[in-house]
């Protein structure tokens, strides 16, 4: 065994991966394929709403229309904001109500 002294340095990262990795790297991925966060979960539901397909439809044509100009000061600012006020509206009555 090497002496402190002796040994490579060794980072946060590798100090980390050594503690978490398991001998078998298929086990590792369906671990991480498995973790999903109920916030994660519940934007996804609420994105397929009407109500917040149409502010995304809204922001995709805003995002071509000024995406095919050269030079312009126009942004998309509002129609961001419209679809995570559609959506965070959706998930904050979803997720305080399950905390209930």
């Amino acid at each position: 065994m090497l002496s402190p002294q002796q040994q490579p340095d060794m980072g946060l990262e590798d100090e980390q991966r050594m503690l978490t990795e398991s001998g078998d790297p298929k086990e590792k991925e369906e671990e991480e394929e498995e973790l999903v966060g109920p916030l994660t979960a519940v934007r996804e539901q609420c994105g397929q709403l009407e109500k917040c397909v149409k502010a995304w439809e809204w922001l995709e044509l805003c995002d071509e229309h000024v995406s095919s100009r050269s030079l312009t000061e126009e942004d998309c600012t509002e129609e961001v904001f419209d679809f995570l006020h559609a959506r965070d509206h959706c998930v904050a009555h979803k997720l305080f109500n399950s905390l209930k």
